[in-house]
């Protein structure tokens, strides 16, 4: 992720309350999207290829029960982070001075949390039941928490400073390593044990890469403790760690059900199913990464400001996350067919509904970072709260009847929920969001005529009609933006 520190950064003059957006600082977000991007398409197609050589190398089985360990280490990573890596960009981004004696606090305290999140996800598998071979693999796995805590407290730098760059390579260097290190496992014929061990060689790396990094741009960190300040951190941390832990949890919903009520078979087909849209989710996802120091700095500053970048974010991620939508609907069973082994074409309606859900999510990415850059943290555990509840209650409800295409429309029916109260909280405390239909009616109106294209061609020619899909859509974005120009992002804007 990258920074310009004269240019990137906003200046009192360009952030100045009551005033327009400055471009520069639009462009320092574009900028900083543009190397995010990069790096994670990069570091997303390393890992992609990754995926595919273990779902060809190991069976659908072994394929879902090691989707099913990475998620129980996900979930361990959201809570021993604690929320505190949201919090470095929010007050890192307003002051750079608070950079030393975050680093030297955070560096053991991460360490500890670690540990304790160790001790405590081995303890809860073995007491829900799970066997001992579950057990020892997440074990195993789960030793890649302490170096990816320590590296993901320098990528959080990096976000909060605009300095993108840094940990995008980062991103690149843990997928290179992990993607190398455990292929060159599988044509060993080594086991699913010594393959998620390479996954804690890459977490390694991955922290040696970014502090390397961090010292050479001359931030201090050293292992001292400041009692004082950690106790303020864990205290201002913990909405962010019940809001991301909330998250996580809904994001992983389907697949923790799955794994509990249904076959480790059923769990690797929604895993394959599900990996498509999560690496298209990297577009989104990117650009909100880059806009998020901006919106800290405008939540304490003026609310046009806010709306203005709010706005701007929204329409960029509707004209990107739409066309991919359309072409993953179109091209869901020959994608599945050309990337992954016969008995996974099972998942091809999964695939087209997951991808439905897309535009959906990526919106909401952007309504979750906008309430956990505010200083209302109760707000933002009552988005977290009331989206996990409504996950998980669609979820055991369609799941265990309807099994893998339950868990699609789990994941569909609770996006448009969770969409819908996102932006009912933003508008309700933080952005007014009159005009917004005639702010993203271009893109809109372009789904739209590109969703009735495929209804009517994907029958006749298949996968062919993505062509006349796209083009069906890009030539009425044109049109519809030369109707519905985008608000100017000046003072009366």
């Amino acid at each position: 992720m990258t920074r310009l520190w004269s240019s990137a950064v906003p200046s009192e003059a360009a952030a100045a309350p009551g005033k327009g957006v400055s471009g520069q600082i639009l462009q320092g977000i574009s900028r900083n999207s543009t190397f995010l991007v990069a790096g994670q398409f990069l570091s997303r197609a390393v890992g992609f290829v990754y995926i595919l050589i273990l779902a060809h190398h190991f069976g659908v089985e072994d394929f879902g029960t090691f989707n099913l360990i990475i998620s129980f280490v996900l979930i361990a990573m959201t809570g021993i982070e604690f929320g505190l890596g949201r919090l470095m960009v929010r007050d890192l981004a307003r002051d750079a001075g608070l950079i030393p004696s975050y680093l030297s606090t955070l560096l053991p305290l991460r360490v500890a949390l670690a540990l304790a999140g160790y001790i405590m996800l081995l303890t809860i598998i073995w007491v829900v039941g799970y066997s001992e071979h579950t057990l020892m693999l997440t074990a195993i796995a789960a030793l890649a928490l302490f170096p990816t805590s320590l590296g993901l407290m320098f990528d959080s730098l990096f976000q909060a400073r605009q300095q993108m760059r840094y940990s995008a390579a980062g991103d690149v260097v843990i997928a290179l390593v992990q993607c190398s290190v455990g292929t060159a496992i599988v044509v060993a014929g080594g086991s699913l044990n010594a393959v998620l061990a390479a996954g804690v060689v890459a977490a390694l790396a991955y922290m040696a890469f970014l502090a390397r990094q961090a010292r050479a741009c001359g931030y201090a960190f050293y292992p001292s403790f400041d009692w004082r300040l950690c106790a303020n951190l864990l205290r201002q941390a913990f909405p962010f760690a019940v809001a991301t832990l909330l998250a996580i949890l809904a994001t992983r919903a389907e697949l923790l059900i799955l794994g509990y009520v249904s076959t480790a078979e059923n769990v690797g087909l929604f895993s394959a199913a599900a990996r498509f849209p999560e690496t298209a989710l990297l577009l989104p996802a990117v650009l909100v990464s880059a806009a998020a120091p901006v919106l800290s700095q405008f939540h304490a500053g003026s609310r046009e400001q806010l709306r203005s970048v709010y706005l701007w974010t929204l329409r960029r991620v509707l004209s990107v996350t739409l066309p991919l939508a359309l072409a993953g609907v179109v091209l869901a069973e020959s994608i599945l067919g050309l990337l992954f082994p016969p008995d996974y074409r099972r998942a091809t309606l999964v695939l087209q509904l997951l991808f439905c859900a897309f535009p959906l999510a990526s919106v909401q990415i952007i309504n979750s970072v906008v309430l956990m850059m505010s200083n209302r943290p109760r707000i933002m555990l009552f988005n977290a709260a009331i989206s996990m509840v409504v996950q998980f209650a669609l979820g055991l409800a369609l799941i265990p009847r309807f099994g893998l295409i339950g868990a699609a429309v789990s994941v569909l029916a609770s996006q448009g929920f969770n969409l819908v109260f996102s932006h009912w909280c933003v508008r309700r405390w933080f952005v007014d969001t009159i005009g917004l239909l005639r702010h993203l009616a271009a893109p809109l109106i372009s789904g739209a005529i590109g969703g009735g294209a495929a209804l009517v061609l994907v029958t006749p020619w298949g996968a062919w009609s993505v062509l006349s899909v796209l083009a069906a859509y890009g030539l009425a974005l044109v049109l519809a933006t030369t109707l519905w120009p985008a608000p100017q992002l000046t003072e009366k804007s």
